[in-house]
C-alpha cells in the first residue's frame, strides 16, 4: 500500500509542476533554455537533499558505478532531451493535451518491461495499455 501512495503523490507532483511551466514557457522563453533553468532548481534540490543523506555515511559507500553512470543517462535522456520535447510541446500547445499525450510512456516502459524484463503480460496490464493508446488518439 505504501507503493500505491508514493505513485499518487508522484502523480500529484508531476501533475501540477506542468502548469507552472505552462505558465512560465507563456512568457516567451525558449525552451532549451527554460530546461536549463528547470535542471538549475533541480541541481539545488538534489544537493540539499545530499545533504540531508549525507547524515548516513552509508548512502555513499553502497553503491555501484555502473548503477551511477544508468542513472545518470536517465537524467540526461528524460531531463535534458524529453524535457526539452515537452517544453517545445507545451509551448505552442494546451497544457489539458499535451501532458497527457506526454504521460503515455508508462506504455513504452510497459513494452520494454515485458522485452526487456520478461515481466508478466496480463490482462489488466494490456487494458492499461489499449486504454493509454485510447486516450492518445482521442486527444491527437
Amino acid at each position: 500500500m505504501k507503493t500505491f501512495w508514493f505513485a499518487i503523490c508522484t502523480a500529484v507532483f508531476w501533475g501540477t509542476v506542468p502548469l507552472l511551466e505552462k505558465i512560465a514557457l507563456s512568457k516567451g522563453i525558449n525552451p532549451a533554455f527554460g530546461v536549463v533553468i528547470r535542471n538549475i532548481g533541480g541541481f539545488i534540490a538534489a544537493m540539499l537533499l545530499l545533504l540531508f543523506l549525507s547524515r548516513n555515511r552509508a548512502n555513499f559507500t553502497n553503491f555501484a558505478w555502473d548503477s551511477a553512470v544508468l542513472l545518470m543517462v536517465g537524467a540526461m535522456l528524460a531531463n535534458v532531451c524529453g524535457q526539452v520535447f515537452f517544453y517545445n510541446a507545451l509551448q505552442g500547445g494546451d497544457v489539458s493535451k499535451v501532458v497527457p499525450i506526454a504521460g503515455s510512456y508508462p506504455l513504452i516502459a510497459f513494452v520494454f518491461g515485458i522485452l526487456i524484463f520478461g515481466e508478466a503480460f496480463t490482462l489488466p496490464k494490456i487494458a492499461g495499455a489499449l486504454l493509454i493508446v485510447g486516450g492518445v488518439i482521442l486527444l491527437k
